[in-house]
């Protein structure tokens, strides 16, 4: 406590002062951002678990009958807390990949593809939007954790859903470039403006900020896929023209035939993930 007291007054004095900001001060207040949304998020978790645990209990009648515009209203408030719920799965991902080192194992991006599917499939079709998947014979796996890597492609694929319209497409592809496992998402939506494709992967950024927004979200889906695939050694390509869709490309460092098979559970720091990458890591490029 006494050190998160001493970078608070340090900060204010800073800012108090009028002067820019030094490193040692700009490091504090990241440092007092990350403790700030880390003790949110925690806190956080107990009462909404309670809400969902009794919004389910009330909306499958196992704590009586309901009638229709009361089961309605249980629904509502039991997706409301998973919404909530996945949001700050995303900020607790975002506080894991300050972390320098991740457990791998050996994973086909086949099956990260096909679990999402699986699961958005149903969303797409009330959304009346199709979904695809497409793979290439022969794509070599990636050493990744499964969890966040599902994580980062559902936070795109999600995105695709929000922003095509009726009668459009979502489609996912896997395949394989030479060093590189690759998965693109692929939508028929309305397209991303070139001088926003900076800037989308920015932490709660909206490419419609306006409070009259159709869409919502907090905007922190592009900045968790972007993080989770960077921390693998990977990058992230964005094509899109407004009114074409778009196609997001990530893109890992492919695994060795001979460490694909078998291989056991391991854990690897960023440097030494960094010498599977093509290209090595760049937390500040795509």
């Amino acid at each position: 406590m006494e050190h998160t007291e001493k970078m608070t007054m340090n900060w204010m004095e800073q800012a108090l002062s009028g002067r820019p900001m030094d490193e040692s001060c700009v490091r504090d207040l990241n440092n007092l951002c990350s403790i700030f949304t880390r003790n949110t998020s925690h806190e956080l978790r107990t009462p909404l678990a309670k809400i969902l645990g009794y919004a389910e209990l009330l909306r499958e009648g196992d704590l009586g009958d309901l009638a229709p515009e009361q089961h309605h209203a249980a629904s509502v408030i039991a997706e409301c807390a998973y919404d909530l719920r996945k949001v700050i799965d995303r900020i607790d991902i975002l506080l894991m990949a300050e972390s320098q080192r991740i457990v791998t194992m050996p994973l086909a991006l086949t099956d990260v593809a096909t679990k999402i599917l699986d699961g958005r499939q149903s969303t797409a079709e009330q959304a009346g939007i199709a979904m695809e998947l497409g793979v290439m014979p022969g794509v070599p796996d990636v050493l990744g954790d499964s969890q966040h890597l599902y994580q980062a492609v559902d936070c795109i694929v999600e995105n695709a859903l929000k922003f095509t319209p009726r009668g459009g497409r979502v489609t996912l592809q896997v395949y394989a470039e030479p060093g590189w496992a690759c998965l693109a998402v692929a939508d028929t939506g309305a397209g991303i403006p070139t001088e926003e494709l900076e800037r989308i992967f920015i932490a709660f950024y909206q490419v419609d900020g306006s409070t009259r927004r159709k869409h919502g979200g907090i905007g922190l889906g592009l900045t968790v896929a972007k993080t989770v695939v960077v921390k693998h050694g990977g990058q992230i390509v964005v094509e899109s023209q407004p009114g074409q869709g778009s196609r997001f490309i990530i893109k890992l460092p492919a695994l060795p035939v001979d460490a694909q098979v078998g291989a056991n559970l391991v854990s690897i720091d960023l440097a030494e993930l960094a010498l599977h990458s093509p290209v090595g890591l760049n937390f500040f490029g795509n």
